[in-house]
């Protein structure tokens, strides 16, 4: 953890402690370090692992709906889970999950997981879906769909991921 928080110096970012554990901040961003373990992002998200870190908060893992989703994603760079916004342009859309994994030197490989409020409503997305992504520069896009969830599969190069425009 000394290379980190060298680094953390050299690059501005104060010190201070937050539920006793050791937490650097610059500008909005804040960085909490825990055993071997970094946590980044806004002040909000980082005291949140905290105390979920300390047991005095539950991890969204613990919640039911929430675990469901995750335990079809694979382990990759990036995890999410999100609950679908009113304003989703998919009908009955509960829930989606993406895992993003490095293939290779050169690859970049997605899979998402969307969970509907019914069977019907997921094959009914299953093709929107699809262009989604594919408009997206993820090419060739596979999908399954089973019970209420629609699994989306695609590769796209490292160049292109790194293209602002390609998750918007």
């Amino acid at each position: 953890m000394s290379d980190v928080v060298d680094r953390l110096l050299y690059l501005g970012y104060e010190y201070d402690r937050y539920k006793d554990v050791e937490r650097w901040r610059s500008g909005n961003i804040h960085v909490a370090l825990m055993e071997r373990t970094v946590v980044a992002g806004s002040r909000e998200g980082v005291e949140g692992c905290i105390k979920i870190e300390k047991g005095e908060d539950s991890s969204l893992y613990e919640k039911k709906d929430a675990r469901a989703l995750l335990d079809k994603l694979p382990h990759g760079m990036q995890m999410f889970w999100t609950r679908a916004a009113d304003s989703s342009e998919l009908d009955a859309l509960e829930a989606s999950g993406m895992s993003l994994e490095k293939e290779d030197d050169d690859t970049i490989k997605m899979t998402t997981i969307c969970r509907f409020t019914d069977e019907e409503t997921a094959e009914s997305s299953e093709s929107d879906l699809k262009q989604v992504w594919q408009d997206s520069g993820f090419g060739e896009i596979d999908t399954k769909v089973s019970d209420t969830y629609v699994t989306i599969w695609g590769e796209i190069s490292l160049d292109d991921f790194r293209e602002p425009d390609v998750i918007e």
